[in-house]
């Protein structure tokens, strides 16, 4: 079995941000940079934010909250 690792760092600040639905997400690793393979995403959500109800249809999708609650 062969296995290739790649590391990224992406610096604080770093990434491309954008403002949805009130809430801030920063793209740390997409598509393009890991070869298809996945995508990374930090979410800074607001108090009583939701995320609405949505599909991917080729993607799994996962979710690590670090500070907080969520509902779904």
């Amino acid at each position: 079995m062969t296995v290739n690792f790649k590391t990224s760092l992406v610096q604080p600040g770093k990434g491309s941000t954008f403002l949805v639905l009130g809430d801030l997400y920063t793209l740390l690793a997409e598509g393009k940079d890991t070869g298809g393979t996945y995508g990374l995403a930090e979410v800074l959500m607001q108090p009583q934010s939701i995320a609405p109800p949505h599909i991917h249809e080729q993607a799994d999708e996962a979710h690590y909250v670090l500070e907080g609650e969520v509902e779904y």
